[in-house]
């Protein structure tokens, strides 16, 4: 497979679904192509194993399984550059964890954790984040029987607890996003916005504010996930915040434009009450019409705000001391 095939092969892999019921196999292991229901698998370069042949009887293995392996990692090289180029550059993942949980003798770990700490010994390597996977490309030998593998995968490393997505009527250029509990916008948080109109969405910790162009609605979409998932988009037509901090002391969130009616999340967070981290993307026009943006339309001018939340940690103490056992102020 050349760099474009392998490109093409990793773009296909952001969105192909995952199996439900399906098990995760080890044949990756082998240079085989597989889809499971955590991982995908596009082989790229196999060089089969010397193990019990006539390059491992004369002593001759050892350097041509290193030529491969250079080979194999110069490729890996090009192909990163190649995607660093269309998308934007990796971020070091590693599987650290399970593999430290794979030598303590964790009965826990699955098969496909187990697989993938091994394979990689748990050393850091090149990854790029996106909704809840990585894209990465994997190079390594399980062990002396098994091949030296290159492939592109699709791991998952978060799951979407709750997915909400909805239209919302812009007044005042802002969005505001607070829990139910914090009765009064800090005005701190405004002054954020209004130092800087380019931002898109500052927080203060109990109020997320996101700043809208001159616009009547704007389009929402609001997921809750176990773990960070990553940024939204690989490529630069949504513009990402930094990771911000969120306060979520009853669990439900609401969003408004004042004086706009708010909307409430139709359900509580699944994880309770706590600290949030939060990432906010937002992208000027969908895509349909940023393609010709200078042509006029009859509809409404939109913007698209995605909103991903994970729980990071309880609630401060100053919290904890205005709640009663049932979550409700004292």
């Amino acid at each position: 497979m050349d760099i474009g095939g392998v490109v093409a092969a990793a773009e296909e892999l952001l969105a192909r679904p995952f199996l439900d019921g399906s098990a995760d196999s080890s044949d990756w292991l082998e240079g085989a192509a597989q889809s499971g229901s955590q991982a995908h698998f596009v082989p790229i370069a196999v060089f089969a194993s010397l193990h019990e042949t006539t390059a491992d009887h004369d002593g001759t293995a050892w350097r041509l399984l290193d030529e491969a392996y250079q080979s194999f990692e110069q490729f890996r090289r090009d192909v990163v550059a190649a995607l660093t180029t269309r998308w934007r550059p990796p971020e070091p993942h590693s599987f650290h964890a399970e593999y430290e949980r794979v030598v303590a003798g964790d009965e826990s770990v699955s098969s496909l954790e187990y697989d993938l700490a091994m394979f990689t010994s748990g050393e850091p390597f090149p990854a790029w984040r996106h909704e809840g996977r990585i894209i990465t490309l994997l190079l390594g030998q399980m062990d002396k029987e098994f091949p030296l593998v290159l492939t592109v995968a699709a791991v998952e490393v978060a799951t979407r607890l709750l997915n909400h997505d909805f239209r919302q009527p812009i007044s005042y250029s802002n969005l505001a996003m607070r829990d139910e509990l914090v009765e009064e916008p800090p005005h701190e948080t405004h002054q954020l916005l209004i130092s800087g109109k380019d931002a898109v969405a500052v927080s203060n910790g109990r109020e997320l504010l996101m700043y809208c162009w001159s616009v009547r609605t704007a389009l929402v979409n609001v997921a809750v996930w176990n773990a960070d998932p990553g940024l939204r988009s690989p490529v630069q037509d949504f513009r990402h915040t930094e990771i911000l901090r969120l306060e979520c002391p009853s669990a439900r969130l609401y969003v408004e434009s004042a004086p706009d009616p708010s909307q409430s999340l139709p359900e509580p967070l699944p994880e309770g009450a706590g600290t949030y981290s939060v990432r906010v993307a937002r992208r000027r026009q969908p895509p349909d019409r940023a393609e010709s943006p200078s042509q006029p339309t009859d509809e409404p001018h939109t913007e698209e705000f995605t909103i991903d939340l994970w729980r990071t940690g309880d609630l401060p103490q100053e919290w904890l001391d205005l709640l009663d056992d049932d979550g409700l102020q004292r």
